[in-house]
C-alpha cells in the first residue's frame, strides 16, 4: 500500500466519521425535540387537570 493510498484511506474513514457524527446529531436532536414535545404535552394535561379541579371545588 503506498503512502498515497493510506491517505486516501484516512480521508475515507474520516468522512464515514464525520457523516456518522452527523448522523448521531441529527438522532440525537429529534429525540430532545420529542422528548420536549412529551413534556410540553404532560404539562398541557396537568395544569387542564388543575384548572378542572378548580373549576370543580367552585362549582359544588
Amino acid at each position: 500500500m503506498s503512502w498515497l493510498d493510506r491517505i486516501r484511506d484516512d480521508d475515507d474513514r474520516r468522512d464515514q466519521l464525520e457523516r456518522a457524527r452527523q448522523e448521531d446529531d441529527r438522532t440525537r436532536e429529534q429525540e430532545r425535540r420529542r422528548d420536549r414535545e412529551i413534556y410540553e404535552e404532560q404539562r398541557r394535561r396537568d395544569r387542564d387537570a388543575a384548572i378542572g379541579r378548580d373549576i370543580e371545588r367552585c362549582y359544588w
